[in-house]
C-alpha cells in the first residue's frame, strides 16, 4: 500500500477570513429605512460635517453591501454629498478668483494722492496773513 500524501496546498491551513471593510466611523445612525434627510444629516454629523468624508464612507458602504436597498440608498446619498462637495469647491474657487481680480485692479490703478499737492509759495507768509486764515 502506498502512502499517499496530501498536496502541499491542502496541508497548509488558511487563516480565517477577515472583514476587510473597516470604516473609520462606525456609529453613524444611518439606516436604509430612515427618511432621506434624516439619513444624510446623521451621516454628516457623524463625519464632523465633512461632505467628502461622508460621501466616501457611503460609497464604500454601497460597494461592499449585498442588500440592494442599502446599496441604492447609500449610492444616492453618496452622489448627493459628492455634488455638495463639488458645489462648495466651485464657490470657493469663484470667491478666490473674484478676490484676485480685485487685487489686480487695485495694483493697476494709478496712485493719486487724495489731497492737493502743496506747491511752494514765491514769497513767505507774513504774520498778518496767518491771522487772516
Amino acid at each position: 500500500m502506498k502512502n499517499k500524501m496530501k498536496p502541499l496546498y491542502l496541508q497548509i491551513e488558511s487563516p480565517p477570513p477577515e472583514q476587510w471593510f473597516n470604516p473609520k466611523v462606525t456609529d453613524t445612525g444611518w439606516d436604509k429605512d430612515l427618511n432621506m434627510d434624516t439619513r444624510r444629516a446623521k451621516m454628516l454629523r457623524a463625519h464632523k460635517w465633512n461632505t467628502l468624508a461622508t460621501a466616501r464612507a457611503l460609497q464604500a458602504l454601497a460597494n461592499v453591501t449585498r442588500d440592494e436597498e442599502i446599496k441604492e440608498a447609500a449610492q444616492k446619498d453618496a452622489e448627493f454629498f459628492y455634488e455638495r462637495h463639488r458645489e462648495r469647491g466651485e464657490r470657493i474657487r469663484r470667491i478666490i478668483k473674484e478676490h484676485a481680480e480685485k487685487e489686480r485692479k487695485l495694483r493697476e490703478r494709478p496712485i493719486t494722492p487724495p489731497y492737493k499737492a502743496i506747491t511752494p509759495r514765491e514769497k513767505p507768509i507774513t504774520p498778518r496773513e496767518k491771522r487772516l486764515d
